[in-house]
């Protein structure tokens, strides 16, 4: 049984999906099988996969009919036997120590779920997501990101009582992350970026409606919020789904696309207090308090402004 199965759904991928294979292929840990999974591609995806198994015994492939992302990443799971799992997106990539850092951070801390920061891939820049390795509630974005940038014990899918939410065509690794984060104390970080999260517009939550993607994202979270209350084990899961579940509702106050700060403020209003706003940069908590003391002329003019000073900053640097 190998330490450790790292799962690649795959969809087609063949822009990237060299890249990605071989960035696992060439970690420094070594004990591992490489599952890919095939989720009923359409383009040359398929005879990457195959050129690759006979190149490397470590790889396993997997065929299935197309099902979406949640089903790819459940059939891994299906098809692994690794003491730890992990899994990488066919379009992104990973630097070659990423994964001996995280076990060997995993083992030394007896750590059910270590992670590590992720670079945010830009066409024009690169954002770094670094993790706060003293208050681990400060990185709650790494620790929810998705099923990437981390390893996860086996034995804690069972404990969680995971069911892959097939069918969900965003936020489900959201879902996913946060069940197993509420059923587990025991979480550690390595305070760098190995991860390389590509960007794409033409990623599934990138080419959903503003509003549609706000709702779905709002569904998620309330739904995670009222699971830390009757499931969670772990003592900061709750204040964790309510900063979820306010950054959530954000969207309706800082994207000009659906501005409305009205239906912000009927939306769970019981979380709008200032236990939450130490998270923030100056920046969010001002919009926050203007929500909420409904002053929401000033809010949209901030709002118009940060989009101004963005765009003249970008132009600038790019």
């Amino acid at each position: 049984m190998p330490k450790l199965s790292i799962i690649v759904p795959v969809y087609n991928a063949e822009e990237y999906l060299s890249q990605c294979i071989d960035s696992v292929l060439v970690q420094t840990f070594t004990d591992f099988e490489l599952i890919l999974v095939n989720d009923g591609s359409t383009d040359e995806s398929e005879k990457i996969c195959l050129s690759y198994k006979e190149q490397d015994s470590r790889i396993r492939y997997v065929y299935k009919e197309n099902g979406g992302a949640a089903s790819a990443r459940k059939a891994g799971f299906e098809h692994s036997s690794g003491e730890y799992l992990g899994w990488v997106d066919s379009d992104d990539w990973i630097e070659p120590e990423m994964f001996q850092y995280l076990y060997e951070n995993a083992v030394a801390n007896k750590a059910d779920i270590s992670a590590c920061g992720v670079v945010q891939e830009y066409a024009d820049r690169k954002n770094l997501l670094v993790p706060d390795t003293k208050d681990y509630s400060k990185s709650v974005d790494l620790l929810l990101f998705s099923y990437c940038n981390k390893i996860i014990k086996r034995e804690l899918f069972s404990i969680a009582e995971i069911v892959f939410p097939v069918g969900t065509s965003e936020f489900e690794d959201v879902a996913v992350t946060f069940k197993l984060l509420c059923n587990t104390k025991n979480i550690c970080f390595v305070p760098d970026t190995y991860y390389h999260y590509r960007m794409s517009n033409s990623s599934v939550t990138h080419t959903l409606k503003a509003e549609q993607l706000v709702m779905n994202r709002l569904s998620v979270t309330e739904s995670n919020l009222t699971y830390s209350k009757t499931h969670s084990i772990n003592p900061y899961s709750q204040i964790l789904a309510e900063r979820m579940l306010l950054t959530a509702k954000q969207a309706y106050i800082d994207n000009l696309q659906v501005f409305n700060p009205k239906k912000w403020r009927r939306i769970h209003p019981e979380i709008n207090y200032h236990k939450l706003l130490h998270f923030y940069p100056f920046y969010n908590k001002l919009i926050i308090v203007l929500a909420m003391l409904r002053l929401d002329i000033l809010l949209y003019l901030c709002i118009k402004i940060k989009d101004w000073v963005k765009k003249i900053l970008y132009s600038k640097l790019y």
